[in-house]
């Protein structure tokens, strides 16, 4: 499943680029983030699925994310991405942030539970063979 990006055309007035949201009167905003979060999805919808795009979180850390390095956009890029019928996660390319920050930020974001899993796996295990004198541990 695609993980980030996308784009598409919107309903409601704008210029047909893009994602447009309607205007809502301050009386009518939601008081909860799941509300917040609710109205958001009501009001951006795409009048075009094929043009909801993404890519997989492991194509956009490949290289260190070497995506968010400051060369120029390449058809490389474009074609990383996939027509896709959900995204699952948005990342959003914020330019003022190093390269080495975003990747960071981001491998830890969506890789925290498996490198907690197999870093607890690395010291559990040999310190379970070696409380049953599995193996030997002296120098």
């Amino acid at each position: 499943s695609a993980s980030s990006g996308g784009s598409g055309s919107g309903s409601g007035s704008g210029s047909g680029t893009g994602a447009v949201t309607h205007s809502t009167s301050v009386d009518s905003m939601p008081r909860t983030l799941t509300g917040v979060q609710d109205l958001a999805m009501e009001k951006l919808k795409f009048t075009d699925p094929r043009l909801l795009r993404g890519s997989l979180v492991s194509s956009v850390l490949r290289r260190c994310g070497k995506v968010f390095g400051e060369q120029d956009c390449t058809a490389e890029y474009y074609g990383m991405s996939e027509r896709v019928d959900h995204i699952d996660a948005f990342i959003s390319h914020n330019w003022s942030t190093s390269r080495c920050s975003k990747f960071m930020t981001l491998a830890l974001h969506f890789n925290l539970e498996a490198a907690w899993a197999v870093s607890t796996a690395v010291v559990l295990i040999p310190f379970g063979l070696q409380a049953c004198n599995t193996i030997d541990v002296s120098l």
